[in-house]
């Protein structure tokens, strides 16, 4: 394995040849074979560990060994301790939810204090597995079924194309220590149940199962590289840019297929429909643009309702629900829609919004 991953790293982070890097280290199997991998290789790196008290002792154990390991190393270890439990009494997000913004917000503030442009994980192919059974279990588009991806600014994922059993295979190989996390052993997490339960019946259908998964992801990587390229032509023709705002030009929108490009421009953006959907139609008056409403309203209806829904991770949009059923609609709700679509259609001078601010904001 250490000649795969010294190819690896030529191949797609060959400045990790040279660089220095930090690398986040929990003192489980997967980190604790990268920390050993980037040993072997006397490469320049840093540890950082985070305690999220979650496993009381355990987790204090867990501190004692990536410090020891370091020591041994003569590796500098950096750490600090979050009290997740008591965080998670005054917030909704869920426990893992908490501990990873925390996580990387320490691994971030670490590069920033040390100088360090890159952060090593030792995510492997099993948790982009994992991601991809999670995020089509909850309605995921192309973006979400392309697995975890190699790299995210400063975060880097050596080991990202590694089997599990191949790190596992290392790590007695080598006869290596790591610490095992308890909680992986329960299935008190989704990401446990699909790990524990559901991918083992997968490989018992299909023995090269994870290898082939390998091979689905490589292709959908490749398909979603070239849709996105095409999108960004099509906004050459769609899209007008105005400061801070963008239109869509709902006429040239006619000629392709409206919500493929709806779907892939609202990911792609921050900005509410109330500042991307604008007409030039308000242009031909109250008549024309009621009519251009009427002949357009599934278009509108569905910007409209899907802008609400869209599913935000750390300021980026990961995602978003299904379409609601239009031919349920026809309701109050229907009428205070086509009054918003109006009003944009025909007020969209900045004094015609601000006119229709009490109705727009129904």
């Amino acid at each position: 394995m250490l000649l795969e991953f010294e190819s690896y790293l030529k191949d797609k982070f060959p400045y990790l040849l040279k660089e220095k890097s930090i690398l986040c280290c929990s003192g489980g199997i997967d980190s604790v074979v990268l920390f050993y991998l980037m040993l072997s290789l006397s490469k320049d790196f840093v540890v950082a560990h985070c305690n999220f008290k979650l496993r009381d002792i355990e987790s204090d154990q867990d501190e004692d060994f990536v410090r020891d390991l370091c020591k041994e190393n003569s590796i500098k270890f950096y750490t600090k301790s979050f009290d997740v439990k008591k965080i998670k009494a005054h917030s909704n997000k869920s426990t893992q939810m908490i501990a990873r913004d925390l996580r990387y917000n320490f691994f971030d503030q670490l590069s920033s204090d040390l100088n360090i442009k890159h952060i090593l994980t030792a995510h492997h192919l099993n948790d982009s597995l994992e991601g991809f059974i999670i995020n089509i279990s909850r309605g995921s588009g192309l973006d979400g079924l392309t697995g975890i991806p190699i790299e995210n600014n400063k975060i880097k994922r050596p080991l990202i194309c590694f089997e599990k059993s191949k790190i596992i295979d290392y790590a007695k190989s080598n006869n290596l220590n790591w610490r095992e996390d308890s909680s992986n052993k329960t299935d008190s997490y989704l990401r446990n149940q699909i790990r524990n339960n559901i991918i083992p019946e997968f490989e018992k259908l299909e023995g090269n199962f994870i290898k082939n998964f390998k091979k689905s992801i490589s292709y959908l990587q490749i398909s979603n590289t070239i849709i996105h390229g095409k999108i960004n032509e099509l906004k050459k023709n769609l899209l007008e840019y105005r400061g801070g705002e963008i239109a869509i030009k709902i006429k040239n929108l006619q000629e392709v297929n409206s919500e493929a490009f709806l779907y892939y421009f609202l990911i792609d953006q921050k900005e509410s429909v109330y500042n991307i959907i604008k007409s030039k139609f308000y242009y031909v008056g109250l008549i024309l643009g009621g009519l251009f409403f009427l002949a357009h309203t599934k278009i509108l209806y569905n910007v409209y309702t899907l802008n609400p829904k869209l599913i935000y991770r750390n300021n980026s949009p990961i995602g978003f629900l299904e379409y609601t059923n239009l031919d349920s609609y026809f309701s109050f709700d229907f009428i205070i829609l086509t009054i918003k679509s109006l009003a944009i259609i025909i007020f969209s001078t900045e004094f015609g919004l601000l006119l229709f601010s009490p109705v727009l904001f129904f």
